[in-house]
């Protein structure tokens, strides 16, 4: 048996296998870089806009979830995910508050599979109290 490896594409291989000369059979593997750019931590002031931005690519496009502490937020009314001019898969938190402090990720999920990456939101105090010494 013999067998050969051919690239058709980036993301696809294709393996054919000869048993005799009488017969063959094609594998086709599908493989996809999905995060060309992962998401960043990011740092804000109580009550200022936080974007976060990832650069997917894949083959078909996928579905996208937004999750923070584990949970779907992508209906959450605080804050929306949309695909920018540039390509960049975004959730925009329009008004930071220390609530919204925590752990994100996005999930892509398509036919050959799921990609997902995380980052981390801080939320700096608005209000510093000072107390005066007596």
């Amino acid at each position: 048996m013999s067998s050969q490896l051919t690239s058709l594409f980036a993301t696809h291989w294709i393996i054919f296998a000869t048993h005799d000369e009488n017969s063959s059979t094609e594998i086709i593997f599908k493989f996809n870089k999905f995060l060309l750019l992962r998401l960043s931590d990011q740092e804000a002031n109580e009550g200022k806009q936080v974007v976060l931005k990832c650069k997917i690519n894949c083959t078909p496009p996928p579905n996208i979830a937004w999750f923070k502490g584990g949970n779907d937020i992508t209906k959450d009314p605080r804050v929306k995910s949309y695909k920018d001019p540039n390509g960049f898969d975004c959730l925009n938190i329009n008004s930071a508050s220390r609530g919204m402090a925590g752990e994100y990720e996005i999930k892509a999920t398509n036919d050959m599979g799921t990609a997902a990456c995380k980052c981390t939101i801080k939320v700096n105090s608005m209000y510093s109290f000072i107390f005066p010494f007596c």
